[in-house]
């Protein structure tokens, strides 16, 4: 059985008094948005080191990789859980592609396009890994 939106919403009208349904579908997109948080925060990291490529990747990778994991096991446990909070505000500013942009350009002038073609075989390689 497939569950459709009028159950959806009942099921968050039971939460009601501690959260409503804007707080569960807010905290919901945080979830969803965890493995892009992490895969941002690793190559701003990794590119702010001025890192080799093959090093952006292997972070990048293992990082994306690994939240993913946890997205799909449901492992929120207390060190995945930290993200949350800048997951809220990443929703709210990524969107269009901007913050994609502003990473490969800061890649670009830290470590070069070298960097930046790590980042994105990287991040393909992890889609289409997972």
């Amino acid at each position: 059985m497939r569950p459709t939106k009028p159950y959806a919403f009942a099921l968050m009208a039971r939460v009601f008094p501690k959260a409503d349904a804007f707080r569960v579908l807010q905290l919901t997109e945080e979830v969803e948005n965890l493995q892009a948080v992490a895969g941002f925060v690793a190559s701003i990291t990794a590119f702010s080191l001025h890192l080799p490529p093959l090093q952006v990747g292997i972070i990048v990778f293992v990082t994306v990789f690994t939240f993913r994991l946890v997205h799909f096991f449901g492992l929120l446990v207390p060190p995945f859980t930290f993200f949350l909070p800048v997951s809220r505000v990443y929703s709210f500013v990524a969107g269009y592609g901007v913050l994609l942009v502003g990473v490969l350009a800061f890649g670009y002038f830290t470590t070069g396009w070298h960097g930046i073609i790590a980042f994105i075989v990287v991040r393909i390689a992890c889609g289409l890994l997972t």
